[in-house]
């Protein structure tokens, strides 16, 4: 299965898309489905996040950029590894709903996963 990330319209132009799949002819490496294109699954994307919070699996987290970065040097300035301290997990505060946020997976207190 072939999948384009073209979700950075920036970057993702016909022809880095076109690039990408000569690269693949190249290597001749071959594909049985797709491609995929990222960008024509947004709807079902939304559908699953829409899905994860009212589950209670996944939340929004509207902390700055700069906030997890003065975070994130502040733990390690302490030797600690640098790791989100879940400030927005179970926030109750009112955002407007075109507030930028990520939403982030629920994961059980205290286990963390480094990728």
């Amino acid at each position: 299965m072939l999948r384009i990330e073209d979700t950075d319209l920036e970057r993702s132009t016909p022809e880095a898309i076109e690039a990408i799949m000569d690269g693949m002819n190249w290597l001749n490496l071959e594909w049985d489905e797709g491609p995929y294109f990222q960008t024509k699954r947004f709807d079902r994307y939304n559908a699953v996040i829409d899905e994860m919070l009212e589950a209670g699996t996944a939340y929004k987290c509207y902390c700055s950029k700069e906030r997890l970065e003065q975070l994130r040097e502040d733990q390690m300035a302490k030797g600690e590894k640098p790791r989100y301290d879940g400030r927005c997990r179970h926030s109750h505060e009112h955002h407007a709903d075109d507030e930028p946020c990520v939403v982030a997976l629920c994961q059980p207190a205290g286990r963390f996963r480094y990728f």
